[in-house]
């Protein structure tokens, strides 16, 4: 009987949630990093998660992104990375493409709904559960509603010089969804390299 490995610490959620509180300390903020639709760089697209527009927004960011960030990465870490990585490098365009009003994006929050959807995805894969179908098309529901209303329905759209981008949220949740969803090809290569037979040289 095969043994599944202990998934450990959440290291990624520690270092991304270290760095964006390093970042604020060393008043590293979005006036040097945030991602400018107008103007975009590769430094800014990957770094402006990291950066806040004040300590309330870096506040709430970093303790969603943390605490539904160490579940996450207990799960799966594998697809935790990948989930990030994704949408670290797909929303700040592509949410910016969508609310053109935005001139500078910045903050964790992109990365934070989307781990919910993650988890709910988790949980259909892999334990053929019903329950978190629904939730999960609620769920989408609900950015869809505040993408085409223009702001959030919990938070204020505007607070303290910068606004929620809704459009953000929801490339999030479909992120995440994607990722949850996604079949394992590693698995499904193991088995078709057991299932072959073994080849004799002559």
């Amino acid at each position: 009987m095969i043994r599944r490995r202990e998934p450990g610490a959440p290291f990624c959620t520690l270092a991304v949630t270290s760095l964006a509180l390093a970042f604020h300390v060393l008043d590293i903020g979005p006036d040097a990093l945030a991602y400018r639709p107008a103007d975009p760089t590769w430094t800014s697209l990957i770094l402006c998660h990291l950066v806040h527009f004040s300590p309330r927004h870096l506040l709430f960011d970093a303790l969603t992104f943390f605490a539904l960030g160490v579940v996450s990465e207990s799960i799966d870490r594998r697809r935790y990375v990948l989930f990030l990585a994704s949408a670290s490098l797909l929303i700040p365009p592509l949410a910016c493409a969508l609310d053109g009003g935005v001139a500078r994006y910045a903050g964790l929050s992109g990365l934070v709904i989307g781990q919910v959807a993650l988890w709910l995805g988790h949980e259909i894969r892999r334990h053929r559960a019903v329950w978190p179908l629904p939730v999960l098309l609620l769920l989408l529901l609900k950015q869809l509603l505040e993408f085409s209303r223009g702001h959030t329905l919990i938070l204020p759209g505007n607070y303290e010089g910068f606004r929620a981008i809704p459009a953000a949220h929801l490339l999030s949740v479909l992120a995440g969804s994607l990722v949850g969803l996604l079949p394992s090809l590693a698995k499904k290569s193991k088995r078709n390299f057991r299932a072959r037979p073994a080849v004799q040289a002559p």
